[in-house]
C-alpha cells in the first residue's frame, strides 16, 4: 500500500468514527468529532496537494484517533 492509499484508508476510517461519535447521547462526542473533522480537513488539503511531507504527518494524526 503506498502513501496515497494509506492516507485514503484512514480518511475513510476516521470518517465513520466521526459519524458514530456525532451520534452517542447527549452530544457526548461533539467535541471529539470537531477535532477528528479538523483532522481530515487537513488530510484531505495534503492529499490534494501531493505534499508527501503533509500527507505523512496527516497519516500519523488519523492513526491515532480510535473509537
Amino acid at each position: 500500500m503506498n502513501l496515497v492509499e494509506g492516507l485514503t484508508e484512514e480518511i475513510l476510517r476516521v470518517t465513520e468514527i466521526v459519524r458514530e461519535y456525532k451520534e452517542l447521547p447527549n452530544g457526548a462526542g461533539i467535541f471529539a468529532a470537531i477535532l477528528m473533522e479538523e483532522s481530515l480537513r487537513i488530510a484531505k488539503e495534503a492529499q490534494a496537494s501531493g505534499d508527501i511531507v503533509a500527507m505523512m504527518a496527516a497519516l500519523m494524526d488519523l492513526k491515532e484517533f480510535e473509537m
